[in-house]
């Protein structure tokens, strides 16, 4: 019988799913359609019968409800500042957190983290695939609007960002379960190599040079993490690890090759502008690097002078002379929410980030030789690239963003709880849980 928590998960992303359907986008703003709110409210009834069910018993770790507290004070406080107060707005930034708190809840084993990342992966190559049938069925005479990386689903820039997220966590989820289900059938994980490859190809295509070195980082970090792994803890190193990543690579300059050939030249040399204008802050060449640049310094400015934040959605009041126009936001979450929530609210951002890092990185260490270690893969990969993505971008406004962070955090309670399940070979030696302080 299906227990209650599993009917949780699977409503969750199967709703969240269906933000690949362009029928179900009542909104065109992809993070605020009314079955994402309907979500949020079933996840509060389920926590409440969880939490009546246990007779008021609530198990989650206090260091980090007292981040989440934090984070909620610097909201209210931030708001007294406000020159407007934005509904929809204070709406995302104050209830989509509450969905880590409430997934931590309910989530207690593994398997559940499994099927639930399953399912995302799912529902992210169901975008990927809309996308394609978008850039090839339609008149493709702007290349900025029709590119593939923006998935001929909609111009609203807030919706193109809950894709990107989507993407990005379809691929990093498809590449773990390539390099690091070694229980899992050799066909299957290549075929989630020759997946990832794919959706790989989309955030490449998407011009979006966020996406690019965020990407990179993360690969980075991937080797590293490996081997400190290796040599602090023991944990074998996944097998062929390097043939895995470079069979990926191969796979994707393979197809990006084909694809750029048959969309024509107009195409390459989009492409190839954008990849030159990484490392130029020159004034010309038609880049954003310089005009982000004086955004950064514009936001650092305001969270200066107002060390409390200046309100939720109101950084744009403090952009008016800037010159670029139409701005709203500080095109990089940790200077946005410094300017907007003051020190307070990015300090507890941070330490929730950092908290469920590092226990990510001991759920590493418990399962290392066990057949579940890609979970924790999947989920350390996902949580680096969005911070890393975060440099460049706002993603915190977007419900798929909060989707994922709660698998992140459930995960990381069950080491802070030592509930894992000891390895199978592990020896009883092997402790369940490691000491984090």
């Amino acid at each position: 019988m299906i227990s209650l928590r599993n009917l949780l998960i699977f409503a969750l992303f199967l709703l969240s799913g269906t933000h690949a359907v362009p029928a179900l986008r009542v909104s065109m703003l992809g993070f605020s359609t009314p079955y994402s709110i309907l979500v949020f409210y079933l996840i509060i009834f389920v926590v409440l019968l969880k939490v009546v069910a246990d007779r008021g018993r609530i198990r989650f770790p206090a260091a980090l409800m007292c981040g989440f507290v934090v984070y909620y004070f610097s909201v209210a406080v931030s708001n007294c500042f406000a020159v407007e107060v934005d509904k929809e707005a204070l709406f995302k930034w104050f209830f989509f957190p509450l969905m880590p708190v409430c997934i931590a809840l309910i989530a207690d084993r593994v398997e559940l983290l499994k099927k639930s990342l399953l399912l995302f992966a799912i529902s992210g190559f169901c975008v990927f695939c809309y996308g394609i049938y978008g850039f090839v069925t339609w008149n493709v005479g702007d290349f900025w609007q029709h590119t593939l990386g923006y998935f001929g689903v909609t111009y609203e820039a807030s919706s193109r960002n809950g894709d990107m997220l989507y993407l990005q966590s379809t691929f990093w989820i498809l590449v773990a379960i390539a390099l690091y289900a070694d229980r899992v059938s050799g066909w299957l994980r290549l075929f989630c190599a020759v997946l990832a490859a794919m959706v790989g190809m989309g955030l490449v295509l998407s011009l979006a040079r966020g996406a690019w070195i965020s990407g990179v980082l993360t690969v980075v970090a991937l080797v590293v993490v490996q081997r400190m792994l290796n040599k602090e803890l023991g944990v074998p190193q996944s097998s062929y690890l390097k043939t895995k990543l470079v069979v990926i690579t191969l796979l994707l300059a393979g197809l990006l090759y084909l694809f750029t050939s048959t969309v024509g030249q107009d195409y390459q040399q989009l492409l190839s502008s954008r990849t030159d204008s990484i490392s130029t802050l020159s004034e010309g060449g038609g880049n954003s690097n310089l005009a982000r640049t004086r955004l950064l310094i514009r936001a650092a400015e305001v969270a200066v002078t107002h060390p409390l934040g200046v309100g939720i959605w109101n950084l744009k009041y403090y952009l008016d002379n800037f010159y670029i126009t139409g701005l709203a936001s500080a095109e990089n979450i940790y200077f946005h929410m410094a300017a907007e929530q003051g020190v307070m609210g990015l300090a507890a951002y941070l330490f929730i980030l950092g908290w469920t890092g590092r226990r990510l990185y001991r759920y590493l260490a418990v399962t290392g030789h066990g057949s579940d270690k890609w979970v924790g893969w999947c989920l350390l990969c996902i949580l680096t690239n969005w911070s890393l993505y975060g440099l460049f971008n706002i993603m915190i406004e977007t419900l798929w963003y909060w989707s994922g962070m709660s698998l992140a955090i459930a995960a990381a309670t069950l080491v802070e709880q030592g509930r894992l399940e000891a390895p199978a070979g592990a020896g009883e030696q092997k402790p369940l849980a490691f000491a984090l302080e």
